[in-house]
């Protein structure tokens, strides 16, 4: 297999030998010389080889059979050859319309070959753990050439915990460019993400860690959002980090795809003629402004299925570097990074379950103040999938609204919840509550939510979040219980949609404050800019005894001595984040 600190010695001694104004386009050059020494594996950049099916890399040759024709195809191609080529024209059909029945085949050039371990996890949802092995930001950092040029993907489903923060130890904060996936799950149009989500993305990484705004692109691969502009700011010999499921894959095909309309070279000309037509059959019929967008869209999925890396919501799928030409400028996948070894919730998961939650939920549907909410009553327990159980205290009642893409469940107690997926068998009725197995329920962790006011969202890497509002009177002060599997990692965060969309402020037009009950009807609506003045996360209390109280004044202990909670302790508006550590 070809050594990457090997290619990174040769790029240094480029630098040594040629002139500044050289370098970047010979290394650039040199890179995609290297790169294409060896056939490597389209989805996970690995070297292949057909000799050894026991050894990583192993894909079978094209198959030298004669393609498969159904008898319906050629009865079809009979009638449609005795047609005159006019006639032919009229029905916008090609010399050879079987082609378009046949099932998709690899290129044989070995470009776009995939390895037989791909195949399998894409197709059959074969799977093996051990053949997938996480890396760490040091591992994919360590990877990359110092001229390198870092490109950023952070996951807008689980913000901030796709961002870590020690990437600003390998590279200074204005040679980084930012690129926020899965946008299209924050809002419904492009416009929106452009006038809110940008905004809001721009002023976090500023005001946390001074990147510049030019450098923060809020984007979608699977809608194919802004992709044009990030194809122009994106600089040559760039590398893709991001951590597991960040949308790296989807973003390149997406980004291809977006080329190819440009560029014909990009594509044979069977593939554009099949996009053409499809276009003019939107624009021919006239179809309404969403019909024709569905068509574009239909071109768009068919191009992404044949064409670019192997998208897969598996963990660990991309194993080395894999280089894109985009007309000169050369972009690198990079292997996703994980803070964790077991590959945090996944581990308890099965294929078909990580495939669902990684789509994600619409935080616009399922999110708002005005989105449907489960009711919980004092000590129940609330989970969705079993990837978290919520406990709440006595006399309190909540709303909670779920921004992940799995079912939700509520138990009378926990234990009630831990002896049902102990014994899933003897429930078939609840196996389709639980994405994970019993596996989840060995260390089970147990931790304290930070004391709040008002509402906020607990988020869950890789999953998604939940938001949480108390209503009616609180009678008694005790926070919420929070148990998570091992290696499940969460956090407490401000509602994110008051800094993404306009909000109920409270106020009438006149600025006057309203009772609760006369929001809907009277408030008048603020979009709220992030100033980064108070915290904006808060991590989870360890438990370290059967009392949050104590569990609470331990763990401030370590950081404010000062800080104390009881039983008394009021929050309001003026210390509502005094805990948030």
């Amino acid at each position: 297999m070809f050594s990457l600190n090997r290619f990174a010695k040769s790029a240094l001694i480029a630098r040594s030998f040629f002139p500044r104004w050289h370098r970047k386009s010979w290394v650039s050059q040199y890179s995609t010389l290297v790169y294409n020494l060896f056939p490597t594996c389209s989805s996970c950049g690995v070297k292949l080889q057909n000799t050894d099916p026991k050894k990583e890399g192993y894909y079978q040759l094209p198959t030298t059979k004669p393609k498969l024709i159904r008898e319906e195809d050629k009865v079809f191609d009979k009638y449609i050859k005795e047609l005159s080529p006019e006639d032919r024209e009229l029905l916008n059909v090609s010399d050879n319309v079987s082609k378009a029945n046949e099932k998709p085949v690899k290129e044989k050039d070995g470009t776009n070959i995939q390895c037989i371990r791909c195949r399998s996890a894409l197709y059959q949802s074969k799977f093996n753990w051990d053949e997938h092995p996480a890396e760490t930001l040091d591992d994919v950092i360590s990877s990359i050439p110092s001229h390198g040029n870092i490109v950023y993907l952070v996951n807008a489903m689980d913000f901030p915990f796709s961002l870590d923060s020690r990437i600003f130890q390998y590279r200074n904060a204005k040679d980084i460019t930012f690129i926020i996936t899965k946008c299209d799950l924050l809002y419904s149009s492009l416009s929106m993400n452009n006038k809110y989500g940008a905004t809001f993305f721009r002023d976090y990484l500023w005001r946390k860690y001074n990147v510049d705004g030019s450098k923060v692109h809020a984007v979608s691969g699977l809608s194919d959002w802004n992709m044009e502009a990030i194809l122009k700011e994106i600089p040559d010999n760039s590398y893709l980090i991001g951590s597991v499921n960040s949308g790296k894959s989807t973003l390149l095909k997406s980004l291809l795809y977006v080329s190819s309309k440009k560029d014909s070279k990009l594509i044979s000309s069977d593939k554009r003629k099949a996009l053409e037509n499809v276009q003019d059959r939107a624009v021919n019929k006239g179809l309404p402004k969403n019909l024709y967008a569905r068509q574009q869209r239909k071109a768009s999925d068919r191009y992404k299925l044949l064409n670019g890396p192997g998208a897969s919501h598996m963990p660990g799928f991309t194993r080395n570097h894999i280089l894109y030409d985009f007309k000169g400028k050369t972009i690198f996948d990079v292997p996703g990074f994980s803070c964790d070894a077991q590959h945090g919730v996944y581990r308890y998961m099965s294929p078909e379950n990580i495939k669902q939650i990684s789509k994600g939920s619409l935080v616009p549907r399922n999110g708002m103040y005005n989105s449907p909410y489960e009711t919980l009553k004092g000590e129940q327990v609330y989970t969705v999938g079993g990837i978290f159980y919520l406990e709440t205290p006595s006399d309190t009642i909540f709303q909670v609204r779920k921004c992940i893409n799995f079912e939700r469940h509520v138990f009378s107690s926990m234990e009630k919840a831990m002896s049902v997926l102990q014994h899933i068998e003897d429930y078939p009725s609840l196996a389709r509550v639980f994405a994970v197995d019993k596996s989840s329920l060995e260390g089970l962790r147990k931790f304290v939510v930070p004391p709040f006011y008002g509402s906020i969202d607990l988020v869950f890497q890789n999953v998604g979040h939940i938001n949480i509002t108390p209503t009616g009177k609180r009678i008694t002060n005790d926070p919420l219980i929070l148990y998570l599997p091992q290696n499940v990692r969460a956090l407490a965060r401000q509602p994110i949609s008051k800094y993404l969309y306009k909000t109920l402020s409270g106020r009438d037009k006149n600025g006057n404050p309203l009772r609760k009950e006369n929001w809907k009807s009277k408030s008048t609506a603020v979009l709220h800019r992030f100033t980064g003045s108070v915290p904006f996360t808060a991590d989870l209390i360890p438990a370290s005894s059967n009392d949050p109280y104590e569990s609470i004044n331990d763990y401030c202990a370590k950081v404010n001595p000062s800080l104390s909670y009881t039983r008394s302790t009021v929050l309001d508006e003026s210390n509502r984040y005094k805990y948030w550590i």
